[in-house]
Formats: C-alpha cells, sequence, structure tokens
C-alpha cells in the first residue's frame, strides 16, 4: 500500500471552481465545473484522484494561479514590495 501525506487543504471540485471564481464565468455551476475538468484535461490542473471524481489541493491551484498569471508586478520588477 502506498502512504500518501498531504498537508495542504483539499477541496472538492465546487469548492475549487469557487476558489479560481469560474463561478462568476458561468450561468450554470455544471459548466464551471466541465471548465475546471478541461483545465485538467489540458494539464494545467494536477487533481486528485479519489474513484471517479477529482479532488484539488489548495497548493495545487495556488500554482496554477501563478502559472496562468505570472509573478506579481511587485516581483517581477525586483522591487519586492
Amino acid at each position: 500500500m502506498v502512504e500518501l501525506t498531504v498537508t495542504s487543504p483539499v477541496l472538492t471540485n465546487e469548492e475549487a471552481v469557487r476558489f479560481l471564481r469560474l463561478d462568476t464565468d458561468f450561468d450554470e455551476p455544471g459548466d464551471a465545473v466541465r471548465a475546471l475538468h478541461r483545465l485538467v484535461r489540458q494539464d494545467k490542473l494536477r487533481p486528485l484522484r479519489c474513484g471517479k471524481s477529482y479532488k484539488f489541493t489548495l497548493a495545487e491551484l495556488e500554482r496554477f494561479i501563478i502559472a496562468e498569471v505570472g509573478p506579481s508586478d511587485s516581483q517581477a520588477d525586483g522591487n519586492g514590495g
């Protein structure tokens, strides 16, 4: 048996949708979840598999945001603040 230690909170699909604010981009909640799953199929997000469903660590969602948006302006210009 493989033992896995997760040190970051784990979110459901719906919680991940709210965290990424995809729920504001779509009228139907199911459309936002489908958009989340599309990001997984595009290898932009790496979920945990729990049976037939996905779970997302908070650390992975934060990694995705940084990868998509890039560093903040204060980090990019070297001022650090």
